[in-house]
């Protein structure tokens, strides 16, 4: 601490070295920030995270409360050292002085800051209590050659060191100190933390101890050192630089004495004066960052090198604490990057890459003048409409009326106003196939499906979709409707859809599956046989299933910047969302257009319903199954961000954690029960498995069957509540997506399992993935992705919670000839038990709007067409 803060008297040393506008980052971090403020953050971190979360990184260390208990003494560091050098103003330079952030204050405005408000903690109205005399102020270090450079910091290397100037007046002294510079300071590996020691002069019985490399340079004012040590006067003095941690690869080019000035105390404080000219090998250095300590950064190809360098007093010195958010893409799909997916740079939208070479020529790309400036998303008024979600096939006339009329509004909007329909299917299909890349991240692109993005997103396109529809008729009541497919009276096409004279139709559908044809929500390309309310019931047995307890499991895998896409759909995004879409598409079309594929999907109205329902099964998992369950308390979710246009053709910013209260935002869905709440699937009789025959990786152009060893059996009722036991299929590789794709996964399935029970009962969850194939440079790129499973009950239900071993058979439905898995896994995930929330549904608490209220807001309840309404239409 002594000579941290105390032997420093160089502002700069101090403070950090000058950054003003167009500057590269990062020229030189102050002697505080680097120790101690950087060695507690890696002291407090957990060693056992992969980059030592929360506290060891920069990008999780605000997650930790203590982060601001100890910025707090950092802060009084610099309380302090106004006290020690009273005169000294740090610096008078405009442009630190004018520099600029944004904070949001206790009333959640907006607020503008400049370095000059930041001066005077008595104007700021705080202080810090006493604690008494600071022990470090007398606590001055007690006074008490191997190895060349270049060297490699794999043992400690000593050299001797000339210095230009010897037995320098005080007076000198106080004017300029001297300042050795550890130059070419080169970590090629610096995903691991870094420290090492620096000693003038020490005994010989001193303590001692792959990727781009990182390229810096570390000063040291030694002034009051040398004299300490009886060496002021030496011509040469003996530099040892000491490993610490992380150095075995760390080079070091050479070691030079230089010069700046000091503000002594009582002395009047300088302007900033400029930084001194760089010894000759630091003009070159650069640094690829790839990342470290505090902050992750991920190399690509292209990324441009960033010159770098420290000024740091004294002996200590830290690498890995980068100020600079740089983001670049991700090579191989490694780890996370652990930073939220931005909203896109909507300037930059090219070409679709997710679009089969099938597909017309199409322009994703919505509309946008340059320099359009973004508003941050508010919630409408807690005083305004709630806005009541009806059924589809309970709306009725005069609902249909407003609904048509405000499409053909929509629909009459000049194609460049980007409220319009031509605009509003745009947007999905831009965020859907490939027309935007993540920020920081050239040729990356954003994909809001397969991750925990699916939801919220969605939930806001249709957000302003519906406000949009309001404001064109002038009703703040108008609510989308929902296709009500988890129900059996919605288990078909909604019938206010199918009227061909109305601005609801779509011509490019399945005409097969028109009402009164029952929906399978199962559906593999081909219609079923089987009965309708076998159908029906099997369609309750798949919702009941996908009803799922971990927040992954149904959300979906993370994504975040840098990473690639699609890492894992949630259980209803596979099934029964693409099913839905693929059953409606029409198959006429070289690739199920419209619904049947993203770039068209939001071209047919129906769209809008059906997503409606997705969200809908969101809105019941957190108001009624789980309701203590919040999805995701991670940044990178909920600080996730997107564009969409509002209802004034307002460009508006709408993050994650804007989306998560359905009341916030105005709206509710009509309760028309939940039937497949009781639809759990019927054990049936034991049986014996049949045999593993197959091994991974493997192509399904045929059933799998493979032997998984599971890590723990015969759990407690306890444990399973605690943890999910997740069955994952890893590595699943479609090289060509551009058709449906669907395939089952059973566990422990008897050979003779054909049945529809014993199918249902020993089912852990099925693989849909809707076509959308990649093309780039004319290649046709693999999709990769994986699946999970939660299996604690299926596991209880057919007996094989005590197996060590269970077989788990892949049995390929549609599209799988070429698709390849690359193996089976068992892992486990905190869970939120469904049992504890279930007496609130029996109780009618399911936070939704109930029947009786819904009928009293509509003039009747009537069903809107039946079957020979909609063919004399």
């Amino acid at each position: 601490m002594y000579q941290m803060i105390s032997g420093t008297r160089k502002k700069e040393l101090f403070m950090g070295h000058p950054y003003s506008a167009g500057d590269q980052p990062k020229p030189g971090a102050g002697t505080v920030e680097f120790v101690p403020h950087n060695t507690v953050h890696n002291w407090t971190g957990d060693p056992r995270q992969p980059n030592g979360e929360d506290m060891g990184m920069f990008y999780s260390a605000a997650r930790d409360p203590v982060f601001f208990a100890h910025h707090g003494n950092v802060d009084r560091m610099w309380y302090i050292r106004h006290g020690l050098f009273p005169r000294d103003t740090d610096f008078a330079d405009p442009d630190w002085l004018d520099a600029t952030f944004l904070f949001y204050d206790e009333e959640a405005r907006l607020v503008r800051v400049r370095v000059r408000d930041s001066l005077d903690e008595a104007a700021l109205r705080y202080t810090y209590q006493d604690v008494g005399p600071l022990p470090w102020l007398n606590a001055k270090p007690s006074t008490g050659p191997a190895g060349a450079l270049p060297g490699t910091l794999d043992k400690t290397v000593r050299v001797a060191l000339t210095r230009p100037k010897t037995s320098r007046s005080r007076k000198e002294k106080d004017a300029e100190e001297e300042a050795p510079v550890i130059e070419g300071i080169e970590v090629p590996d610096h995903s691991a933390y870094v420290k090492f020691d620096v000693f003038v002069n020490a005994l010989e019985n001193a303590d001692e101890r792959k990727r781009s490399p990182r390229k810096t340079v570390a000063r040291f004012g030694i002034s009051d050192l040398l004299e300490d040590i009886g060496a002021d006067g030496h011509k040469t003095i003996v530099v040892s630089i000491v490993p610490r941690s992380g150095c075995d690869s760390v080079r070091v080019s050479g070691v030079s004495i230089g010069y700046s000035i000091n503000v002594a105390p009582g002395t009047t404080a300088t302007p900033r004066m400029a930084p001194p000219p760089p010894p000759p090998c630091i003009t070159n250095l650069q640094s690829t960052l790839r990342y470290n300590n505090l902050l992750l950064h991920r190399k690509t190809k292209g990324w441009k090198p960033r010159n770098v360098s420290c000024r740091v007093d004294r002996r200590d010195v830290l690498l890995g604490i980068s100020g600079a958010a740089a983001m670049v893409a991700t090579q191989g799909g490694g780890g996370a990057l652990a930073a939220p997916i931005q909203a896109p740079d909507l300037g930059d939208c090219h070409q679709p890459v997710d679009v089969p070479a099938t597909a017309p020529a199409i322009n994703c790309c919505p509309t946008y003048s340059a320099g359009t400036v973004a508003v941050d998303f508010a919630p409408p008024p807690a005083s305004s409409p709630l806005r009541v979600r009806p059924a589809a096939h309970l709306a009725d006339r005069a609902y249909l009326a407003k609904y048509e009329r405000a499409v053909s509004l929509m629909k009459k909007l000049p194609a460049d106003d980007p409220r319009s329909f031509e605009q509003q299917w745009r947007v999905h299909c831009a965020y859907c196939d490939g027309a935007y890349d993540q920020v920081g991240f050239p040729g990356l692109e954003i994909q809001i499906h397969s991750c925990w993005l699916f939801f919220p997103w969605h939930r806001m396109y249709l957000y302003f979709h519906e406000r949009i529809l309001g404001k064109l008729i002038g009703d703040e009541t108008f609510a989308l409707p929902f296709w009500n497919w988890d129900a059996p009276d919605g288990m078909s096409f909604p019938a206010m859809y199918a009227n061909r004279w109305s601005p609801l139709y779509d011509p490019r559908r399945n005409q097969a599956h028109l009402p009164p044809f029952p929906l399978d929500l199962d559906y593999s390309g081909t219609d079923t046989n089987i009965p309708k309310d076998q159908l029906i019931d099997q369609n309750l047995n798949i919702m009941y299933r996908q009803a799922t307890r971990k927040a992954e499991l149904f959300m979906g895998q993370p994504y975040r910047a840098g990473d690639q896409p699609e890492p894992g759909a949630g259980t209803v995004e596979s099934v029964p969302h693409n099913p839905v879409h693929r059953w409606t598409g029409d198959p006429r079309q070289p690739n199920g257009e419209d619904m049947g594929i993203f770039y068209s999907a939001a071209r047919d109205p129906v769209f809008f319903a059906h997503h409606g329902n997705v969200d809908r099964m969101w809105h019941i998992r957190r108001g009624l199954l789980f309701p203590g369950d919040t999805d995701f308390t991670d940044p990178d979710w909920l600080d996730a961000s997107f564009f969409f246009y509002d209802e004034e053709a307002r460009l508006v910013r709408v993050r994650v954690r804007d989306t998560l209260d359905p009341s916030a935002l105005r709206f509710t869905y009509q309760d028309v029960g939940l039937p497949w709440l009781n639809a759990k699937p019927s054990t049936g009789a034991a049986s014996t498995p049949a045999p593993a025959a197959g091994a991974f990786p493997a192509t399904l152009d045929k059933t799998v069957r493979v032997a998984v060893t599971r890590p723990r059996a015969s759990r407690s009722r306890e444990e399973k509540e605690e943890e999910e036991e997740v069955l994952v299929i890893e590595g699943i590789e479609i090289p060509d997506h551009s058709t449906y794709v669907k395939f089952d996964v059973f566990v422990n399935a008897p050979e003779s399992g054909d049945g529809a029970a014993t199918c249902a009962a020993t089912c852990a969850g099925s693989v849909a993935l809707a076509p959308h194939g990649i093309h780039r440079e004319g290649q046709l790129s693999p999709r990769k992705t994986e699946a999970r499973f939660g299996i604690c009950d299926l596991l209880d239900d057919i007996g094989a919670d005590g197996d060590k071993t269970i077989v788990v058979s892949i049995v390929p439905r549609c599209g799988c000839d070429s698709v390849t898995v690359a193996g089976v896994s068992i892992g486990y995930a905190k869970m939120v038990p469904r049992e504890r929330f279930m007496a609130k549904y029996e109780n009618g608490e399911n936070g939704m709007l109930s029947q009786t209220e819904t009928n009293k807001r509509q003039k009747s309840n009537d069903a809107l067409l039946d079957s020979s309404d909609t063919h004399k239409a």
